[in-house]
C-alpha cells in the first residue's frame, strides 16, 4: 500500500514537473524562478524571500539568486514597509502577469 502511494506521488510529481516545463522553456526560467512567482501569486500573505525558504522548505542561497535575477529581469520588485528597512516584502511586477497566468494553467 505504501509502496503503491509513494508510486502515485513520484508519476504526479513527474507530470507537474512535465506540465511547468514549457512554461520555463518560453519565458527562460529556472524551475526555481518559475515556483518563486507561483507562489508569490497563490499566497500572497507569504511574501519574503524568508517566508519562501520557510514554507517550501527551499535552500536560502538559491531562494535569494532567484529572487535576484527575477528582479533583474522586471519580474519582481522589492517593497520597504515604512520603519522597516530591513524586511524586503517581494511584490510581482506587471512583466510577471503573463509568466503568471500561463504558469496557473500549467498547475
Amino acid at each position: 500500500m505504501l509502496f503503491d502511494l509513494w508510486d502515485g506521488l513520484s508519476l504526479f510529481k513527474k507530470i507537474y514537473d512535465q506540465s511547468l516545463e514549457p512554461v520555463c522553456k518560453k519565458y527562460q526560467l529556472t524551475r526555481m524562478e518559475l515556483d518563486i512567482l507561483l507562489f508569490l501569486a497563490n499566497n500572497p500573505a507569504y511574501d519574503t524571500a524568508t517566508d519562501i525558504v520557510e514554507v517550501r522548505h527551499l535552500t536560502k542561497s538559491h531562494v535569494s539568486a532567484s529572487v535576484k535575477t527575477l528582479q533583474a529581469r522586471g519580474y519582481l520588485q522589492r517593497v520597504y514597509l515604512s520603519g522597516n528597512r530591513k524586511t524586503a516584502h517581494l511584490r510581482l511586477a506587471p512583466a510577471a502577469e503573463p509568466v503568471v497566468e500561463k504558469g496557473r494553467r500549467a498547475q
